[in-house]
Parts: C-alpha cells; structure tokens; sequence
C-alpha cells in the first residue's frame, strides 16, 4: 500500500532470517526487483549446535549451568507458565534467574532486562517475548526447552548467543511430544488451510534438523538456501558422530507391532508393546496377547523412543497426524518386513555417556596454558563487573568478551602491548588500562606456570614492570631468580621497543667515564663488538653494564 501511494520513493527491506519463499514474497509486496536483493552469510561459527534428549531436562540444564558459572544465557519455553516453573526451580537449585514474558507488567520487564544487560540476573528464562532489541554482546548461551516451530525463530534465538564472536553454546531439547503437542497448535488453529499446510512443512524442517545424524549446521544454512561446502566441526554430529548398525531385525520387530495392532498405536503404547509392559492400557486392549509382545524387553524404553525415532526420519513407516498421531506401514515397511531392504541406524548414545565423551576431548585438547587463560580470563571479567558497577554502564561497554580473551591470551602488562589488544583504542586504555595492567601483572607474577609459559615480549614486560613500580635491578633478579644482567638486557628491550623508561638511572657515573675513555683510548667506534671494551678491561667491567653505557652513548 505504501508503494502504490509513493511510488517515486526509495524503500529498502531489511530482515534478520528470511527463506527464498519469505525474501521473494516481501519483494513482491514491496515491489522490489528481486535482483537488487543482496544476501549475507548466515553462519555463525562461533556457535555450538547440539540436541538433547527431552528428558530431565532440568538436571540436564543444571549439569550444563554448573560447567558455565556466572555466565549469561536465555532458556526459551513455550509457554508463560513453563517460564516460571523453570526459573523457580533454577533459583532453587541456587542459580540466580528471572521469567520473562509478555503476562509481566512493563515496568518488570523492563527491569529484568537492565538487570540481564548488567549483569545481575545471568539467566533469563523466557518465551519468544525476550531478545527482540536486547543489546547484549557476550550472551554465552541459548537453550531451548522446547521446540520452535520453524528453522526461522530457532535461528533468530539461537543468534543472540555469541554477538561478540567469541564461542557460545546453544542446546535444543528434543522429544517426540513436542512435535505432537506444536502439530496439535497449528492443526486446532483458526489458520487458512494454506497456512497451516506451509506451517506443518516447516515445522517437519525443524523436526530434520533435531533427528539428523549429519552435521546440523548443514540443514540449518541449507534452509536458507547457502551451501557450507563441508562439515562444521562445532556441532555435537560432528564432534560426537555416531556409529551405524544394521537394525533391520529390530526395524522388523517395531514394524510387526504396528501391522498387529491393526495400526492403531503412537509412540509411547509402541514401546510398552515391544517392552512387555503390562500397564492397563496395554493389558485393556489386549496387546499383551500379540505375538510381538515382549520381543524387544532387552532394549530400555529410552532406546526404543531413539532407534524409533531414526526408523520414522527413515521413512520406515508413516505418522497419521489426524488420527491421534498413530504409526502407519508404507511401502518401505512392506520391503522391510519381507527383508527386502536392509535398515542401518545410528547407535543409542546416553546424555550421560555423550557428556563422558566430551569431557575426554576436552582433557585431551585443553592443555595448561588454556587452563591459565581461563582463569586469567575469570579475574578479568570479574574486575569488568566491579567497574561497570562503579560507572552504572553494562559489562560490555567496558570490554566485550571478546577483548577480555584476546587480553588474557596476549597478557599485556605494558601500554604498548595493552593497545594490540583488540577491541582497545587510547581512550579505553586510558580510563580503563592501568586497573587491567595491574590485574595481569599480578596473576603472570603470582603464577609461575604462566610465567613459565610467558615468550620473551612479556617475559621482559614483566621486569619492565616492576622497575616501574620502584623495584631496583637486584630486587627484580632476586624475585624472578634472574640474572641482574638478564633484568637490564630486559629494560633496554623495552626502552628499545618505545616504552617510557629512564636508563640513566641505572649507570653508574664511574662507570660511564670510564667506559668513555675505553672508547677513546681503543677507537671503538658503532658497529663493533662489545667484547673489545669487554677484554679492555680485563674482566672487571660486566657485558651488560657495557651494554647498557653504550646503548646510552647510541654506540649499541
């Protein structure tokens, strides 16, 4: 409507997540040639990918909470009362969090938010209502207690993890029922027909994305119609790949159940059936009867749910949606069943066995130094939150998190070195540098295992430091257990490399008359060994004291 009142007026669309369908759609109703649209990257590598089983879910997230301490992150639900439910428990369980959504009054949502920009509530547990406008750059983590209803909404909430493009995590519990429960919403919607068609398709998109035994981030960028060209690398498939196996008896015996029930069970009543559960609802139709019951009592139910699932994603058999989301034989089953097709799988992995796993690889890849740069990391960010506190800014107006890890792997302790960091200009350095230098300069000199680490660059910072702080030459070699002489081959360094140092200092008058008439006297001139100054004076005079003169006199 706008563009048929103005037609003569520039307008530029612009869209976070968009598919083909959804770009071509707005360039039809806005009238914009579908040349002139111009399409970024939608990868995010920094981001983690994984999907966990949708089950205790709650001790689930309190195992992950308990690894990312004080960390900021979003738990997304499906409903207004799950939100509550879900931050209750967690501040039970001492982990400090707020609900969020659209029932809370203005003014409380608006202070949730402040206190998740600042720092003070790290979790926020909320429906879709939370992230639209946060300015947050270090959201270290997004989980999704339940399942989006399409790949668009999943990738907006999972893109407000990592902003600053350093590492950030994001689970999405899966089960079943969520698929039940979202195909029921859109199925008892008021939407044309059209509509929930184009809804259920997207909704099986996402379903894919949750059952692939392939590199998620794939299917995710391949729905926005961008080839990645290879593996991430960064999701649980492919950091964890399992392995295959043929699963053709047991595809035959989940089939079987289906036929002799004359196709009339879900999911949950299947499994009951191959377990042998005698429950009432079993035992009221007669299940207990089938020659199929009991036949896979040998496999615990939570495997049955994996391997049925991957059977179903398969093509194995079909769901009935309309009709109380029973299981229905195809074609496939009927080759299945007469062992014209053979069925491979992906062998049942445990949420406890898949943590085991990636704790074996984290402590066979982290090595010390990590180890170190975590912890300096740590103190760092504490010290940000005390001076964001002081100022009344957000964390990451100060520093991002990005800066922080590049400062604790570059461990600057001197103002050349503290301007390389990225993300530091000269007026951060200058309101902010001096309490970041010192916080360094005291882990790398408290901590000899990083010292030990240090390269020469910070190796000599670190003397250099301390002759600032008033240390003199023997105090330094004494504290560091250096040679005095390795302490002022370190200052000259220093001086050498622009840094605010007075040598002079350091020479001794006698010394520098004396090293001035050795010069005269041999004709020693820029250029030459020191060693002819050296053997001058018959040992008396150490290579570094001449060193240092010289360096004075600009004869070094």
């Amino acid at each position: 409507m706008l563009k048929d009142q103005f037609p003569d007026i520039p307008v530029v669309a612009l869209t976070a997540t968009a598919d083909k369908v959804t770009r071509r759609d707005i360039c039809k109703q806005l009238h914009i040639p579908e040349e002139h649209t111009f399409i970024s990257s939608f990868d995010r590598p920094n981001i983690s990918l994984e999907v966990l089983p949708g089950r205790n879910r709650l001790q689930q997230i309190q195992s992950f909470l308990n690894k990312v301490p004080n960390q900021s992150g979003i738990i997304y639900c499906l409903s207004r009362r799950s939100t509550e439910s879900v931050a209750e428990s967690l501040n039970n369980l001492g982990f400090k969090s707020e609900a969020y959504h659209a029932g809370i009054t203005a003014d409380k949502r608006s202070k949730i938010q402040e206190n998740f920009i600042n720092d003070e509530t790290p979790i926020i547990v909320a429906t879709i209502a939370f992230g639209m406008g946060i300015d947050k750059s270090n959201v270290r983590w997004v989980i999704h207690y339940n399942m989006p209803s399409n790949v668009e909404s999943f990738y907006q909430e999972i893109g407000r993890a990592g902003r600053d493009g350093t590492p950030a995590q994001t689970a999405l519990f899966y089960s079943f029922a969520d698929i039940v429960t979202r195909t029921d919403m859109i199925k008892s919607s008021e939407l044309p027909e059209e509509q929930k068609e184009l809804m259920l398709a997207k909704l099986d998109r996402m379903k894919q994305y949750a059952e692939a035994n392939i590199c998620r981030r794939r299917i995710l960028i391949s729905y926005f119609n961008e080839d990645l060209g290879k593996d991430c690398g960064n999701c649980d498939v492919c950091k964890n790949p399992r392995k295959k196996f043929d699963a053709t008896v047991l595809a035959q015996k989940a089939l079987s159940a289906i036929f002799r029930t004359n196709q009339k069970v879900a999911l949950t009543m299947l499994v009951d059936i191959l377990r042998g559960s005698r429950n009432q609802s079993v035992m009221s139709k007669g299940y207990d009867k089938l020659p199929t019951f009991g036949v896979g009592k040998d496999l615990k139910a939570e495997i049955w749910v994996d391997y049925i699932l991957q059977l179903l994603n398969y093509g194995a058999f079909d769901i009935a949606y309309d009709e109380g989301h029973t299981f229905k034989l195809n074609e496939v089953s009927r080759q299945i069943l007469k062992g014209l097709r053979k069925v491979e799988i992906s062998e049942f992995i445990s949420y406890a066995e898949r943590q085991t796993a990636e704790v074996e690889q984290i402590s066979r890849t982290a090595s010390k130094s990590e180890q170190i740069k975590g912890e300096l990391f740590e103190k760092l960010r504490t010290l940000r939150k005390q001076i964001a506190d002081a100022i009344g800014s957000p964390a990451y107006i100060v520093f991002s998190d990005a800066t922080l890890v590049d400062m604790a792997a570059k461990k600057p302790i001197t103002k050349s070195q503290f301007l390389e960091v990225s993300g530091v200009g000269q007026e951060k350095f200058k309101r902010f540098g001096e309490a970041f230098i010192k916080e360094i300069f005291e882990f790398v000199n408290q901590n000899k295992e990083s010292a030990a680490r240090m390269g020469k660059g910070l190796t000599q910072a670190v003397s250099y430091q301390l002759y600032q702080d008033g240390y003199s030459v023997e105090e330094i070699a004494q504290q560091r257990s250096i040679a005095q002489s390795t302490v002022i081959s370190h200052l000259i360094k220093m001086k050498e490399d622009g840094n605010d140092i007075d040598l002079k200092a350091l020479i001794d008058p006698w010394d520098l008359n004396a090293i001035k008439d050795a010069i005269e006297e041999i004709g020693f001139k820029k250029g030459d060994g020191i060693k002819t100054i050296f053997e001058h004076f018959e040992g008396n005079m150490g290579y570094e004291k001449i060193r240092l003169t010289l360096w004075f006199l600009s004869l070094g």
